[in-house]
């Protein structure tokens, strides 16, 4: 759950943790809610995103299947003063009550999942969703021009243990319609998926990734012909409102069928 500091705000992040040193970025929270008193769960890529909510407000829940992660986790949340809850879980069989959030996000997760166990966890997070809540999720687009090039090197096989997978847009956009709801395709970025708010700790021939990503996006702002080549795309569902427990095992067994 995730409000201000007066209704105990909450957010969960889903993910590895990237335990690091004291230049481990952490990523700016841009994310705001239509109303104080909502809820929201953020699945992030371990506890980045969740000291991010933090710092805006949010009382985080980081969610890792590794005990070892979410124990660092914690400890370096405590020790930058920052307001965190750490469980282990899985994202197909989330621990939290129907209903109980308005807002999900993940980062640079799902993309390492097979498209089975994506298919396992949309459901969850419909499901933990409150009516007309919002999830906002990273995937890696097969026409993305980093993304051709990765997918060639390895020969178009199948992806193996935690190699990335990669969506078309149209498969995308069908799956996350099916098992969330009414869905939007945006850009996150091209080539690669650095933050600018960390170019500083690249390479410079990183940083000029990053700079280039940066001024493609700025250039499909503009015209919006350049969602197909970008690598990293951003999936926005709403929940459907008023679906009910009978209603949604119906809809996930016709999805799976």
């Amino acid at each position: 759950m995730c409000s201000r500091r007066s209704r105990t705000p909450t957010a969960i992040c889903i993910g590895r943790w990237l335990a690091g040193s004291r230049n481990t970025p952490f990523p700016n929270w841009t994310f705001r809610r239509a109303t104080t008193s909502a809820s929201s769960i953020s699945a992030a890529t371990g506890g980045h995103w969740c000291i991010a909510a933090s710092r805006q407000g949010y009382r985080p829940v980081g969610i890792d299947p590794s005990l070892e992660a979410m124990l660092t986790a914690r400890r370096v949340a405590r020790q930058l003063g920052r307001e965190a809850l750490y469980v282990v879980a899985d994202s197909r069989y989330l621990p939290f009550a129907e209903g109980s959030f308005e807002f999900v996000y993940s980062y640079s997760v799902f993309q390492h999942f097979s498209k089975e166990n994506v298919k396992a966890s949309l459901p969850e997070i419909q499901r933990v969703l409150s009516d007309g809540g919002q999830s906002l999720i990273q995937m890696l687009n097969s026409y993305g021009l980093r993304s051709l090039f990765v997918q060639a090197r390895r020969r178009f096989r199948e992806a193996r243990g935690f190699e990335t997978r990669y969506w078309t847009p149209a498969e995308l956009q069908a799956t996350f319609d099916k098992l969330i709801g009414p869905s939007q395709i945006l850009v996150g970025s091209f080539f690669t998926q650095g933050q600018v708010t960390d170019k500083h700790l690249f390479l410079r021939r990183h940083r000029a990734l990053v700079s280039a990503s940066e001024f493609l996006k700025s250039v499909n702002r503009r015209t919006g012909l350049l969602t197909t080549l970008a690598d990293n795309l951003f999936l926005v569902s709403t929940k459907r409102r008023n679906m009910d427990a009978p209603a949604r095992r119906n809809f996930a067994a016709t999805t799976f069928a």
